[in-house]
């Protein structure tokens, strides 16, 4: 069959605090596209800020909010948003929800990168 399925119990699961699964690891796609789910805990912070030198990525936020920091300045999303990080851009982010009180709602997304994410 020429259409790839990835049902909602499928792909490869991993990660610590920040759970992952592995839609798309590129292996379907000549390593031109790899695709995630993410789950990510309240927390005020995420990964530490960096850049990918040979990728730009897509995140589609499906649940709660998200904020994206470069340099100085951040912006926070809402679910049904989408950000692009372009390839050698510094961009760390953050479920600001957890700075709220009694405020334990996770983040869920989609991130896309224009290569492969094995």
């Amino acid at each position: 069959m020429s259409i790839l399925v990835v049902r909602p119990n499928d792909g490869e699961q991993s990660g610590g605090a920040i759970r992952c699964r592995i839609i798309e690891d590129g292996s379907h796609t000549e390593h031109r596209l790899g695709i995630i789910e993410a789950t990510v805990p309240p927390s005020p912070g995420g990964p530490p800020q960096h850049l990918h030198r040979e990728h730009d990525e897509i995140f589609i936020v499906t649940e709660g909010m998200l904020r994206f920091t470069s340099g100085a300045d951040s912006v926070d999303v809402k679910a049904g948003s989408c950000v692009t990080v372009l390839r050698g851009r510094r961009t760390p982010f953050a479920t600001p929800s957890a700075n709220l009180p009694n405020s334990f709602a996770p983040l869920r997304l989609i991130c896309m990168s224009s290569t492969s994410v094995t």
